[in-house]
């Protein structure tokens, strides 16, 4: 399998088409010269991911399946994944609601961005996807867009969260991240005098907040740990702790409204991008969020 769909890529890169296998067959598709002969292109691709039987009855099967294409596998395993948006991934957006018309270039509009956890926790919204030398975001203009939806966090009370995103375009007390609105067992990420900054109210409706330092970098990286059964917060800031309290209280999360780029019930709109977030429904380990650090940072650089 691998031997074919590198076979593949080689062949696509051949006829001019430089994104990765499932871009360039997009690509290919969408090119109106796109000839015949190329048709056994996209035949061995369908085989290489999953479709079986003559040409036609690959190319009805991909129709019928809204024609998703795979990315290259990422190789990242995450402890007790929640939620993971990953707008570098191009097979996580679509430009229609129904998740039917995916996302393929620079300037499209993002109307569902999938969960890559596996746990269907998809959102729904609007936002615009951008790629500039080779960095993938979603853009947020302060004044529209923004996805909502559901998340569960599970009932232990611990979560983490590693969040990349530039805030350098947005106004102070603008919120990225926003999960169960301002009420108990809720958090939020915003902008606090150019600082990224995080907001959690534990189960007794005290509000407990840490900040990073101000910074003119392309991006921030954020990681937060929420150890709710011991009362204990560690904040980091790419990847360095920076604040820690030890008596934050206890948290009980389950499932709630999240937001992206904008609090739950209207109002703060995000004006910046996002380039990953990642959500957890426990502690993970510190190997494991250097990984996803890096992965994020790979994805930002």
């Amino acid at each position: 399998m691998t031997n074919i769909v590198e076979g593949l890529q080689d062949l696509m890169t051949t006829l001019g088409y430089d994104a990765h296998l499932a871009e360039a067959i997009m690509e290919m598709m969408n090119n109106p010269a796109f000839p015949n002969q190329h048709n056994e292109v996209v035949y061995h691709y369908l085989g290489s991911v999953g479709y079986e039987g003559q040409y036609s009855d690959r190319w009805s099967a991909w129709a019928r399946d809204g024609f998703p294409v795979t990315s290259p596998e990422t190789g990242l395993t995450i402890e007790d994944v929640a939620v993971w948006y990953d707008p570098s991934d191009l097979t996580t957006m679509f430009q229609d609601e129904a998740g039917t018309v995916p996302v393929t270039a620079h300037g499209q509009t993002v109307r569902k961005l999938l969960d890559k956890s596996g746990n269907d926790q998809h959102l729904i919204g609007n936002a615009t996807f951008q790629e500039v030398a080779g960095v993938r975001t979603l853009f947020f203009d302060g004044s529209t867009n923004y996805f909502t939806g559901t998340a569960d966090l599970g009932s232990s009370g611990n979560c983490s969260m590693i969040m990349a995103v530039d805030m350098r375009e947005s106004d102070s007390n603008d919120w990225p991240l926003n999960f169960n609105g301002t009420g108990t067992n809720s958090f939020r990420f915003f902008n606090s005098a150019a600082r990224v900054a995080l907001r959690l109210r534990n189960s007794l409706g005290s509000n407990i907040t840490f900040y990073g330092p101000e910074t003119t970098e392309p991006f921030d990286m954020v990681s937060v740990i929420i150890d709710g059964d011991n009362e204990d917060v560690t904040f980091l800031y790419e990847g360095e702790t920076t604040q820690t309290n030890t008596s934050a209280g206890t948290t009980t999360f389950g499932e709630a409204v999240l937001d992206l780029g904008r609090r739950s019930n209207g109002g703060n709109i995000f004006n910046g991008h996002l380039y990953g977030l990642v959500i957890t429904s426990g502690i993970i380990s510190d190997t494991n969020r250097e990984e996803v650090e890096a992965f994020l940072l790979d994805n930002a650089s």
